[in-house]
């Protein structure tokens, strides 16, 4: 009993002691362009800082999820819908400058559904549904431009996504503190 207590009491001792961190938690929501699917994206995401730095580099964890309206191309009744899960670790260089690029990779889950036209709509037809879900990888780099906005930092980012093909999106948006 006496060394749990000690061990106790230890941990929190060492929680007390350990450096004061920077804001732990974030949200990013952002809009893009999906290259491969023709259509613009909404995404929003959290961010959670690791509570140590490596030389002058920040890490975080950053999961998201998007949509993409994609390019349905003209036909009546047809829709394709891409919806997007990600897990990226980020590493940030220079997180203390004006001018913050970084560079990730992570998991990716990416889910792809077509629903097609009636065929002989009117006559009893039927139409046709698909889907897909892939898991797969990303890759990533961007800019972080802290301290332009009042409320945030604004950021842009390009993604390639490996999920049975690959994805290019271009992203932007703003990274809003929360709490520490």
């Amino acid at each position: 009993m006496r060394n749990l207590l000690a061990t106790l009491t230890l941990i929190v001792g060492l929680g007390f002691a350990a450096p004061q961190a920077k804001a732990q938690f974030s949200i990013f929501p952002y809009v893009g362009y999906n290259l491969d699917f023709e259509g613009f994206l909404i995404g929003v995401g959290g961010e959670f800082v690791a509570p140590f730095e490596i030389s002058n580099l920040d890490l975080t964890i950053a999961p998201s999820v998007e949509y993409v309206f994609a390019d349905d191309g003209g036909i009546p009744d047809f829709s394709i819908n891409v919806f997007q899960v990600n897990g990226d670790v980020i590493a940030r260089f220079n997180p203390q400058g004006s001018f913050v690029p970084y560079a990730g990779a992570g998991l990716a889950i990416v889910r792809i559904s077509v629903d097609g036209p009636d065929i002989l709509d009117g006559f009893g037809g039927f139409g046709f549904d698909a889907s897909s879900t892939d898991v797969g990888l990303n890759a990533l780099g961007g800019a972080l431009f802290p301290g332009l906005v009042g409320f945030g930092d604004l950021y842009a980012q390009g993604r390639v996504t490996f999920a049975n093909g690959t994805a290019i999106s271009i992203i932007g948006g703003f990274r809003i503190p929360l709490g520490q």
